[in-house]
């Protein structure tokens, strides 16, 4: 009993040498990743008792769901997504994991967006390096994280707490690589990285990841009611491809025009990027395209026409008792989807050991295991913890 208990202090002591904490606390605060059952956490349960508790919550919870600023090109449309409320479940499992430790670990928010996560970060006991390669997006990450200096305890000051800069997930710059992280945070970035970049960012990201240090992912998947993608998925998965989910993905958005506020979009099909097209850069991602590629020849709509459809569309025949008025888009993108397999794999041939993983459904409020049976998660996220492990010392 001395001898494993001699042993497991050993370890402790050169845990603590290489990363700042004990190896019991880091293993106590990891059991957060190995529940097996679905977990839906509060905003409450990540930030700190104290004062100004309910003040911090109430200032999160205020955030919504917002569209990324991107930098002005004239005559292109991007959609590089969305900044997520703090609410959103991967980002309360990263806040709680950092509440659930006994200092301020060192933080990277790779692709930060509109910074809200990293505001949370900070509240929660982080101190966060926030980049996004847009130079709109990083301002306002600056802006929004700055924003959290009234609600910090006594003593800390916001500008020794966070960095916040322009740059990207592939290139991140010296500066920011010079800092190893203890937490690494990528939410709803990988799949807008065709697989060069995303090779790249993830050499950089574990070379950017502690010792026993934690990243954590959140990707599209390519799940959706009608099949489309998850065939074309799992057809690229048969074939033993690295990325199954890279494609350009079709769609048609739905709003009626006596409800504009409410948009449906339905996927209609997935096509594989050729090696010629991928020489020549014809699809550049973050872009969104107008109209189906290719275009069928049996719908040849026009993006933005306005047309009549049956009230139940898409479930019904759109040539037949015609209701209601809607505004009618086409548009293709090429995207990096993941399913968990796939994920858990680019994560562990870079070296990393993958914790666990989840799904979400469309209500993107709980994380379910990623092997619950009869879940229906269509157009959800996966979410995936990985381990940067030392090696055990050779005895």
């Amino acid at each position: 009993m001395k001898q494993r208990q001699s042993i497991f202090s050993f370890l402790a002591v050169i845990t603590l040498l290489s990363t700042g904490t004990p190896a019991y606390a880091m293993e106590e605060a990891l059991d957060l990743f190995r529940v097996r059952t679905p977990i839906k956490l509060t905003l409450e349960e990540t930030i700190p008792d104290g004062p100004k508790k309910a003040d911090i919550c109430a200032f999160l919870k205020a955030v919504t769901l917002e569209n990324v600023k991107t930098d002005a090109e004239p005559g292109v449309k991007k959609d590089v997504g969305f900044s997520f409320a703090t609410t959103a479940p991967w980002c309360l499992l990263a806040a709680k994991y950092i509440q659930s430790l006994d200092r301020r670990p060192n933080l990277g928010d790779w692709g930060c967006g509109h910074g809200f996560f990293s505001r949370h970060a900070v509240l929660s006991g982080a101190n966060p390096y926030a980049i996004d390669s847009s130079l709109a997006a990083a301002n306002e990450a600056n802006k929004r994280i700055f924003e959290s200096k009234a609600y910090l305890a006594k003593g800390l000051k916001i500008q020794d707490l966070y960095k916040a800069s322009n740059a990207s997930v592939t290139n991140p710059g010296d500066k920011f690589m010079a800092r190893q992280n203890d937490i690494n945070v990528a939410f709803n970035v990988l799949h807008y990285l065709c697989p060069r970049d995303a090779d790249l960012f993830l050499k950089k990201l574990y070379e950017n990841t502690k010792d026993n240090g934690i990243v954590i992912l959140s990707c599209d998947t390519p799940r959706n009611p009608n099949h489309t993608s998850t065939d074309f998925y799992e057809g690229n998965v048969a074939k033993g491809l690295k990325y199954p989910g890279y494609g350009v993905y079709s769609t048609s958005s739905i709003s009626f025009k006596d409800t504009l506020s409410k948009t449906s979009t339905l996927e209609r099909h997935v096509e594989a990027i050729t090696p010629a097209e991928e020489e020549a850069q014809k699809f550049k991602m973050g872009e969104q395209y107008k109209g189906l590629y290719p275009l069928p020849p049996e719908q040849d709509y026009d993006n933005g026409q306005t047309i009549m459809v049956n009230e139940d569309f898409p479930d019904g025949d759109i040539l037949r008792d015609i209701r209601r008025p809607y505004y009618y888009a086409t548009g293709h993108q090429t995207k990096n989807k993941f399913a968990y397999g796939a994920l858990k794999n680019v994560l562990e041939l870079e070296g990393f050991t993958v914790l666990n993983g989840w799904y979400t459904d469309q209500t993107v409020d709980t994380l379910y295991p990623f092997d619950t049976e009869d879940l229906k998660i269509w157009g959800s996220k996966v979410v995936v913890v990985a381990q940067k492990r030392v090696p055990e010392p050779v005895t």
